[in-house]
């Protein structure tokens, strides 16, 4: 998996744990609000215990068994009341958000949406750039302080520098590609 997908998967995941969370906390604080409000109102002295309320009686389903397995046949009803209690349902609908969240054809939208947004924060600092550079006379810029050719270190400084933290395994020296490549971002910068 992509680390970009990986990134807005967990992303997705805690976004949605922080949703559930808040929702808990401001539904924990109303009942608190309530139960305190219930006790302030009711007098002290008349405290009458609740009659106790018999359950619903318990309706009898035709079983079937069939190939050994037994089959109950439920009603909708039936089917909702054990399967959509109501935490049952606020996850079912947070899933069933997270997975359209994930269908490819959302994550495509979503990772479009980025880049795009991505490339029009990254032209509009090429064109501020581009300002910035074409209003600053050329006689007060020295070309050799910001393109490196003074301040690229030399090999000897990088493996003393990574002497005591790291083991060098591989070296390449890329310093003449370094150089062409800030000339080249230069000459984009002047034209």
């Amino acid at each position: 998996m992509p680390v970009d997908v990986a990134i807005l998967v967990v992303t997705a995941l805690l976004a949605a744990v922080a949703v559930v969370a808040a929702v808990v906390a401001v539904r924990a604080l109303r009942e608190v609000r309530g139960l305190g409000a219930t006790v302030a109102e009711a007098p002290s002295t008349d405290l009458v215990a609740p009659e106790p309320v018999a359950p619903p009686p318990a309706v009898v389903r035709p079983v079937e068994v069939v190939d050994g397995r037994v089959v109950a046949h439920l009603t909708r009803d039936d089917l909702v009341q054990a399967r959509l209690s109501r935490p049952g349902a606020r996850l079912s609908v947070v899933a069933h958000g997270v997975a359209h969240a994930l269908r490819p054809e959302s994550r495509d939208r979503i990772v479009a949406l980025v880049r795009r947004e991505y490339r029009r924060r990254r032209a509009l600092r090429l064109k501020v750039a581009r300002r910035a550079l074409r209003s600053v006379p050329p006689e007060t810029m020295q070309r050799a302080d910001w393109l490196g050719t003074d301040d690229t270190p030399r090999l000897a400084e990088l493996v003393s520098g990574a002497e005591r933290l790291f083991e060098i395994v591989f070296l390449r020296n890329d310093r003449d590609h370094y150089r062409r490549t800030l000339r080249a971002w230069y000459s984009n910068l002047k034209s």
